[in-house]
């Protein structure tokens, strides 16, 4: 099926970028409200077409925060305390990167 993705950029956009929404919130979103239902793949696909910045940063790639990391590990601090410090730090950090931070 082909779906029509025009006037659809803004709304991705401000959705996708600005209001930091998963993707599977905004297809939940498109889904019930612009009975607008195309599959994960495409809008990722689309998401690229357009030249969305991608969400995906590599807490590995962050010095400041591997040490932080590693500081907080030598302590034998638990997942979710590390968690919650580093966040209150301020490094943006999900439980999913900190888990492969760990790793």
């Amino acid at each position: 099926m082909v779906y029509d993705w025009e006037n659809k950029e803004e709304i991705c956009y401000r959705m996708y970028i600005e209001e930091k929404k998963s993707l599977e919130e905004i297809m939940e979103y498109m889904k019930e409200e612009l009975k607008f239902a195309p599959s994960k793949r495409a809008f990722q696909t689309q998401f690229k077409r357009w030249d969305f910045p991608s969400k995906q940063n590599p807490a590995h790639k962050n010095a400041a925060l591997v040490q932080r990391v590693k500081e907080l590990w030598d302590c034998n601090t638990s997942q979710r305390e590390m968690l919650r410090l580093l966040n209150e730090e301020g490094f943006e950090i999900k439980e999913r990167e900190l888990m492969r931070q760990e790793a």
